[in-house]
């Protein structure tokens, strides 16, 4: 959606509730600046414990059939270079590592289903 256009507006049961540019749709994401990384099957996993103690780190979620770890991030906040220092203090490289723009279609859903969008919202018909 991005690529082509450069305005959103949603409306849910007959009401405008939301008139925003893609950009700041995804930053209402809950996934807004997480990152997903992958990882060996020789990893350590005690090593992942630390991120949580990273301020800006909401939650650590690990897929250990995937080898791949989520870091879910509070209120949306950029926290790859802290991820990064931690990971190169502790000598380890991720296979992959990818910082998610977020998904629209969870706060679509969010929006338009009553559900809360992420408390990284300043939600309303004119933001």
């Amino acid at each position: 959606m991005e690529s082509v256009c450069n305005r959103v507006l949603i409306i849910s049961k007959g009401k405008l509730v939301m008139d925003t540019s893609p950009d700041k749709l995804t930053a209402l994401s809950p996934a807004h600046n997480s990152i997903r990384f992958t990882y060996s099957s020789d990893t350590a996993l005690d090593l992942f414990d630390g991120l949580q103690h990273i301020s800006s780190v909401d939650d650590v979620l690990i897929d250990r059939n995937a080898l791949t770890a989520d870091i879910m991030t509070k209120n949306g906040m950029n926290i790859s270079g802290e991820v990064i220092r931690y990971f190169n203090e502790h000598h380890f490289v991720p296979k992959t590592f990818t910082v998610n723009k977020g998904k629209i279609d969870e706060v679509f859903s969010s929006l338009t289903l009553d559900k809360p969008v992420a408390e990284n919202t300043e939600a309303s018909a004119s933001a």
